[in-house]
């Protein structure tokens, strides 16, 4: 990423995790009880044809461009078994954007009270998107939304403990929030410039990033939250950068 892409803050907890990166060495061991994660998951995100259909960010998902994209489930993000509410997660890029769009299925009410843009939004129901655009496994952006469509993004350090710098704004996301009668919709346009990480911006068909996409649901009565994720990680932690597919 190009120096004047980060703010001072993040340049500054940069600078604090590549020291601690150097001065403290990180035991590796294993959880009992803990499943294995499988390989990281892969998938080809179709670029949208030129002069085609496009795609209008207004949670309906209803556009003849998202006929061009790809879909997939998201399962249990420990054991990558089918959750109880399903989630189907839809992908394509062009026109400058990744787009990203999860359809979740919720018979309510949904759990979301939070309307301030970079609050705790994991506390309630929320989807989340993580991108590693050159698999360094240290740094990437997490991005979330709720039922409300508030949205949470933050440049993330990862260096055995995370860092969330929540001063990192995506500048020119789009994003819409819709309801269906099976549950709700998140429709997503992130700028592919502001990925600044990747090799090459904006990037070019072939090129392979790293990423993984969530869902957290908090199904009523339930003992706890249902954790689903598109790369199986074999444990409930989405920083796990080493379980992220590609794409």
């Amino acid at each position: 990423m190009e120096p004047s892409r980060y703010s001072q803050g993040v340049k500054e907890a940069l600078m604090r995790a590549h020291a601690l990166a150097f001065g403290v060495v990180i035991a590796v061991y294993a959880l009992s009880g803990q499943a294995r994660a499988a390989e990281p998951s892969r998938i080809v995100i179709p670029s949208l044809p030129m002069g085609g259909p496009i795609i209008v960010i207004d949670g309906k998902l209803d556009d003849k461009g998202w006929d061009h994209g790809v879909t997939t489930p998201l399962a249990d993000a420990a054991s990558g078994e089918t959750p109880t509410r399903g989630t189907t997660l839809s992908l394509a890029w062009g026109m400058g954007h990744l787009y990203v769009a999860f359809a979740c299925q919720d018979d309510g009410p949904v759990n979301a009270s939070l309307t301030v843009r970079d609050a705790n939004l994991w506390e309630e129901e929320v989807v989340e998107v993580f991108i590693d655009a050159d698999d360094d496994q240290n740094t990437y952006y997490e991005l979330e939304w709720n039922p409300l469509n508030t949205l949470f993004d933050a440049f993330v350090i990862n260096s055995g403990k995370h860092w969330l710098l929540r001063d990192w704004t995506m500048e020119g996301i789009q994003h819409a929030v819709g309801r269906t009668d099976t549950g709700w919709v998140v429709e997503i346009a992130m700028p592919l410039t502001e990925f600044g990480e990747a090799a090459r911006v904006p990037p070019q068909i072939g090129d392979v990033w790293r990423a993984n996409f969530y869902r957290i649901d908090r199904p009523p009565h339930a003992e706890r939250p249902e954790m689903t994720a598109w790369s199986t990680i074999g444990r409930y932690n989405f920083h796990a950068s080493d379980a992220f597919g590609y794409i």
